[in-house]
């Protein structure tokens, strides 16, 4: 597979599953666009290779596509992005995005914008400088900000709205996208959305639209690993959301799945998050022993990736809510 044409290979695998070139392409690009790269009259840009990919349910990395310089420019910018979210370093996510932008305009057109969203509505409207893709993306970073940075659920959210409006602009605020396919961007902005409604008290819809991305990931991608940044994530709220519904099995369930995942995967942070989650369930049903022996794991793994807050807020927890002593402390 990996010799095929890249065309080839979208168009064999979309025989395959039924898909016509309409409802691949969705938003994310023309029909005739997709016509041209399965014909093999066009390579298309990354973003539009990779979120093609998605929706068919395959996972980009395993297939060669060509890229120009200015795409891997960007692409390195959006690894440099996650991992400054990841520290938290807000001030240099927000130059690193000015830098994605940049790529596409010049200094003195960029001057002339009142903001970066005044730029991002005019790509939208003349169809120049940033794809649809890439202002999903920016719009995506920007609603992280305002989440993590400022606190503001509400403009976060109004954020990630228009985000999913690029590629699907019948969206309605609370619709669970069932009848779309999906790429991994837009999973990933339906996840955050949901862990919004859900401190809103918009609790219902909030885990309908999590359990539809867990299914959808386990139905169309097959290999739910290949969905690493994200499915780890929906399995931890969704068993934390079940252990204040008071259904504590359930929890747990969902806490195994998501650890064996992240055991196979190493990916410590999730790992860490959903053994403490774990760990409460067990807790709550008195399990105390095992519990213990869970929570100490978390705090370990916590304490062995740097995330010594974290770390912290977990012995606080279990000996104020638990009685139990995981860890050294004042």
């Amino acid at each position: 597979m990996a010799n095929y044409p890249i065309g080839r290979l979208i168009a064999e695998m979309r025989y395959r599953q039924g898909i016509s070139q309409e409802e691949l392409a969705g938003n994310i690009c023309s029909v005739s666009t997709v016509s041209k790269i399965e014909n093999g009259a066009q390579m298309p840009k990354r973003k539009i290779y990779e979120a093609l990919l998605q929706r068919l349910g395959m996972n980009p990395g395993s297939c060669t596509a060509y890229i120009s310089e200015k795409e891997m420019r960007k692409y390195t910018l959006e690894a440099e992005i996650e991992q400054l979210i990841v520290n938290r370093q807000y001030d240099k996510v927000r130059m690193a995005l000015e830098e994605y932008i940049m790529c596409d305009c010049d200094a003195g057109e960029k001057k002339g914008m009142e903001s970066t969203e005044a730029y991002l509505d005019l790509c939208l409207q003349t169809g120049e400088g940033l794809s649809a893709l890439e202002i999903q993306y920016v719009l995506y970073e920007l609603a992280v900000l305002a989440q993590e940075q400022l606190k503001d659920r509400e403009r976060a959210l109004e954020l990630y709205e228009r985000a999913v409006r690029v590629t699907m602009p019948k969206h309605t605020r609370g619709q669970v996208p069932r009848s779309q396919l999906l790429s991994r961007q837009e999973i990933r902005i339906f996840c955050k959305m949901a862990a919004l409604w859900y401190e809103k008290g918009e609790r219902t819809q909030a885990k309908e639209l999590l359990f539809f991305l867990k299914e959808y990931i386990e139905v169309r991608l097959g290999d739910p690993a290949e969905e690493f940044h994200t499915y780890p994530e929906i399995l931890r709220l969704l068993a934390h959301w079940m252990g204040h519904d008071g259904r504590f099995d359930r929890q747990l369930e969902l806490c195994e799945r998501g650890i064996d995942l992240c055991a196979v995967q190493l990916k410590q942070c999730g790992l860490a998050r959903l053994l403490e989650e774990k760990g409460h369930a067990l807790a709550a049903r008195m399990q105390y022993g095992q519990a213990e022996s869970i929570l100490k794991q978390a705090y370990s793994v916590y304490c062995a990736i740097g995330e010594s807050a974290n770390a912290e807020r977990l012995r606080w927890k279990a000996r104020n809510l638990f009685q139990i002593d995981i860890g050294s402390g004042s």
